[in-house]
């Protein structure tokens, strides 16, 4: 199994937690930001991800789908990923007192 950073577990759990809440909804990002991502192009690479290209140029997009390898490792890693998730969330949120 490939090992992956936490920034490429972030986005592989993210994804697949969208795609079944929201019946397999996809998320989108520009084709030239997925061609130029090295924490893309190994999710890619290692077939975690697939994408569909619409558009041409620079107003190209890449409609971006976890695989069923992606969605097995988001199981096997469950426990690990939703402390990662929310420990990532934790930071980003002001502190209330």
């Amino acid at each position: 199994m490939t090992q992956l950073s936490e920034k490429q577990e972030l986005i592989l759990y993210r994804l697949a937690i969208r795609q079944d809440e929201q019946s397999r909804e996809t998320a989108h990002v520009r084709m030239v930001e997925l061609e130029t991502s090295e924490l893309y192009q190994e999710l890619l690479e290692s077939e975690y991800l697939t994408f569909s290209k619409f558009g041409e140029g620079d107003k190209a997009i890449a409609q971006l789908i976890v695989t069923l390898k992606g969605e097995r490792y988001c199981c096997d890693n469950l426990d690990k990923l939703t402390q990662l998730d929310k420990e990532t969330w934790v930071k980003c949120m002001p502190n209330v007192n």
